[in-house]
């Protein structure tokens, strides 16, 4: 049986579940507008389920003033959402940015 997954949607996830989930684009600004209110620097901000990382990166980009010190972790059960990543987080737009994917194994102390 072949595996399912939205991070192989032939159009990406994140064209798929705006497409697909009614006022998805509204709840996003309200998350981000939230974020400005409620993320203080040099925190930790947390995504469970980040799928690509798309919020974060633009929680960051919304923050940058605000919270320059912030870092930012995704944490992500499926490892098809890493495809493709790695030029976009290696690129150093995003250095407080971190995606971990399942296969990835985190230790905080």
């Amino acid at each position: 049986m072949t595996k399912f997954t939205f991070a192989q949607s032939p159009e990406g996830f994140d064209n798929h579940i705006e497409n697909s989930v009614r006022g998805y684009t509204n709840l996003w600004h309200d998350i981000l507008a939230m974020s400005k209110y409620f993320a203080e620097d040099d925190t930790y901000i947390v995504d469970l389920g980040c799928s690509s990382g798309k919020l974060l990166k633009n929680m960051i980009d919304y923050n940058k003033d605000h919270i320059p010190n912030a870092k930012y972790i995704g944490i992500e059960i499926e490892d098809d959402f890493a495809v493709g990543h790695g030029d976009d987080l290696m690129s150093g737009k995003w250095p407080n940015l971190y995606l971990l994917y399942n296969s990835c194994h985190l230790k905080i102390e």
